[in-house]
């Protein structure tokens, strides 16, 4: 029952709605300054009609509050792990984390998706958390399934037919260098390998198979995706939507330290040679600035002609060009972001010879773009080192895919990008560069990290340096005085 008290110059209205759930009383107050004029016989036969009101609008106010929190609690059972993924990715995942780190987590988010999606929130149990993983542990990848390669001979084909390759080109509608790339194991879009199939009345199964088969996620991708499950429910549990994270019964998946792999010197000399005498120049002085300066491969094609200082022979790196979502099954696009860490953004030394070729680079770059007049698409993302012929940004995986066939054609061994920063850190490491500058040059937040990575190498530096280091001990005494025996 509502009640009323004298309070300062009025009255304080006071209205109950029973207890809470600590047995504390639910008390609202309002206070009400009756006019001047009113006479106290009047105010005395408001007060009841004004407490019996204010207590019938508080528990109004009570009541909505309650069905909107049963509403919302209902929602919340109903709820499954797709709708609050969803809701994670906008609340969070865009706002807060870096593109290219958003475009891995929508990687993970997808398999999470995929498997547990449609599960509701509070019924998810530990059992479903380890299904889970198993089932991670077994997938496979996508096989690419835009790009193919051609597995016969194209050319002895097009002779067959009687064809040019150029009458065959406008046939079809694609250019020359998408029926070369063809032809010497450079993947092309689908719809382009099934049109020369028809044009050239050849069997698309015998004749062409997705650029990249499947593969087994690897213990990496296993982990992160483990780790970033249990952020999301951790998130969960914070707004009051599941009572525990079921991932914290589950036992963590250790990664497979995979053993560095470098790119053997001899065969370095031999692919640089044939990408200067038979790839476009661009992919040459790319792959040769790689190798030489241990770039990471975002960092060397987000290069711009302001970071190059001629003069002083060096390379500012303060961003990476990558390749991101920015939600769950959307098509990748090529963006400019920050390095890595901020350790990873430095200035390193580059060599004479290379500084003066990226010199004659950018001279023939700017020649070409005035020559292709409109033709020319360098302003996507102006001022880049490193272009297709038409100025658009050259896509990473594109590069490494590039790469990694032309040194199958000629019969080298398997090469990524990667392997050419594994070798000039391990070629440094094993010359006696310290760790520290190695460090540096990696763009690695910690010499730690260098250390972790290419431990193996150091073995080798130390037997040279104790060898070194033996020799001024014992210059003066002969092995055969020292294997004498008393």
């Amino acid at each position: 029952m509502a009640r009323y008290r004298k309070h300062g110059k009025g009255y304080q209205l006071i209205a109950y709605n029973g207890y809470d759930k600590n047995g504390k009383q639910i008390i609202k107050t309002k206070q009400w300054n009756p006019p001047e004029t009113m006479k106290q016989r009047e105010i005395n036969r408001q007060l009841p009609i004004l407490a019996a009101e204010f207590e019938k609008e508080f528990l109004n106010e009570a009541q909505k509050a309650k069905q909107t929190s049963d509403n919302a609690e209902s929602n919340a059972k109903e709820l499954t792990l797709h709708d609050f993924l969803q809701i994670w990715i906008t609340d969070y995942v865009k706002i807060y984390l870096r593109f290219d780190t958003t475009s891995s987590y929508l990687q993970s988010l997808d398999y999470i998706d995929m498997i547990l999606g449609e599960k509701r929130l509070q019924d998810i149990t530990v059992k479903d958390i380890k299904e889970f993983q198993n089932k991670l542990k077994s997938r496979k990848t996508y096989a690419s399934t835009s790009t193919s390669l051609f597995s016969i001979d194209l050319r002895t084909e097009l002779q067959k037919q009687g064809y040019s390759m150029t009458a065959l080109c406008n046939i079809i509608g694609i250019s020359r260098s998408t029926f070369r790339n063809a032809c010497i194991g450079i993947p092309i879009r689908n719809e382009n390998a099934q049109s020369i199939c028809e044009a050239l009345s050849l069997d698309p199964q015998q004749s062409f198979h997705p650029a990249r088969e499947a593969q087994p996620i690897s213990s990496g991708t296993v982990t992160k995706t483990m780790s970033i499950l249990h952020e999301l429910l951790q998130e969960a549990v914070s707004e009051e939507l599941i009572d525990r994270n079921p991932c914290d019964a589950v036992k963590k998946t250790k990664n497979v330290k995979k053993e560095v792999k470098h790119y053997p010197m001899e065969s370095l000399n031999k692919l640089l040679d044939l990408l200067r005498d038979e790839a476009p120049y661009t992919m040459y002085l790319l792959t040769l600035l790689i190798a030489e300066s241990g770039l990471r491969r975002s960092e060397a094609l987000g290069l711009q002609w302001d970071s190059l200082n001629t003069d002083l022979q060096t390379i500012h790196i303060k961003q990476g060009l990558h390749a991101v979502r920015v939600a769950p099954n959307q098509k990748r696009k090529l963006i400019l972001s920050d390095t890595k860490t901020v350790c990873s953004n430095r200035i390193i030394g580059i060599g004479y010879k290379i500084n003066q070729l990226l010199m004659s680079y950018h001279k023939q770059q700017q020649e070409d773009a005035l020559q292709m007049g409109d033709q020319w698409m360098g302003d996507v993302i102006p001022n880049l080192m490193f272009t297709r012929a038409n100025g658009l940004p050259i896509n990473p995986e594109s590069y490494s895919k590039w790469l990694s066939n032309f040194a199958e054609k000629h019969e080298l061994p398997h090469v990524t990008p990667h392997m050419l920063r594994h070798s000039k850190a391990s070629y440094e490491i094993m010359c006696g560069v310290p760790i520290t500058e190695v460090a540096n040059m990696l763009g690695h937040a910690s010499s730690s990290t260098t250390l972790n990575i290419y431990a193996h190498f150091i073995p080798n530096q130390q037997k040279k340096h104790a060898n070194q280091f033996e020799a001024m001990l014992m210059n003066e005494i002969s092995l055969e005085l020292l294997t004498q025996t008393k």
